[in-house]
């Protein structure tokens, strides 16, 4: 169903041109002011004109509270959410609303239309009653630590697992990004599957500097039969990695246990 406008004065942006933007981005705020009429998003400002100010995150469920125009709302989407997908649906709600629609009526159609391709955390029932996060597409320091954090968030009573490849294309901020990656795998998990050379450069060592459970391999290919072994019963399990070489798509095969599922799986053209 397409979005409709409103006529209600109320809740429509009157000016022709306007800017939405992330109020605490430093890239963006550099900028200002602009000449456009402004929408400002944040979780940590107040002062913004879209102020987010609760996240709730299970198995089946992402839920977003923002307060607008001194009014408060909630977005409730039927599957499981990293964090930092708070600011984007409430970033498309300040677009549609500075267009001319209500932000009920943006609130309806997110609640009733938002979908992820595959790959992008879809959620599967594994070997060993395991639960599978499919966030396999792609990986990048934000997404993979946001859906490391999730992890965390939403396993508890589980044991945390993930299995993680290379985020490639970085160039000169490998080192310092896998790192980073590396100190989110200490504070969330309770295991870890890495795969690709800049794992075993970059995070295996601060893992083992810190005694951490984990196993690391070059290839999918030397990794799958260990995978295997060292799933447990009702694990938690996220599988996130670049495409480039990798293609972590075949771990969520490995580790289905409805084959079937592989129609809602990203698979690569190897």
């Amino acid at each position: 169903m397409p979005l409709e406008k409103t006529s209600s004065p109320d809740n429509v942006q009157s000016e022709r041109h306007s800017a939405v933007y992330d109020y605490v981005d430093k890239n963006i705020k550099n900028l200002l002011p602009f000449k456009s009429k402004t929408l400002s998003v944040s979780a940590k400002d107040k002062s913004s004109d879209f102020y987010i100010y609760s996240i709730s995150q299970d198995l089946k469920s992402f839920k977003v509270k923002f307060t607008f125009l001194k009014e408060n709302y909630e977005i409730t989407i039927k599957q499981s959410l990293p964090g930092y997908f708070a600011n984007t649906l409430i970033l498309a709600a300040a677009i549609c609303f500075s267009c001319g629609v209500s932000i009920k009526n943006v609130i309806r159609q997110l609640e009733q239309d938002f979908n992820l391709p595959p790959g992008r955390f879809s959620v599967f029932k594994g070997i060993k009653e395991s639960i599978i996060l499919d966030s396999s597409y792609n990986s990048s320091l934000e997404s993979a630590t946001g859906a490391i954090e999730t992890v965390n968030i939403i396993g508890k009573n589980k044991r945390k697992v993930a299995i993680l490849g290379d985020m490639r294309e970085l160039g000169s901020l490998s080192r310092i990004q896998h790192e980073q990656l590396a100190r989110s795998i200490l504070k969330n998990l309770d295991f870890a599957v890495l795969i690709g050379p800049q794992m075993g450069q970059f995070v295996a060592p601060i893992l083992s500097s810190e005694s951490f459970n984990f196993l690391i391999f070059d290839t999918y290919s030397q990794a799958k039969n260990e995978i295997v072994k060292n799933i447990k019963k009702n694990d938690l399990i996220l599988i996130k990695g670049s495409q480039n070489t990798l293609y972590l798509e075949r771990v969520v095969e490995l580790l289905l246990v409805d084959k079937s599922d592989t129609l809602d799986i990203f698979i690569s053209p190897i």
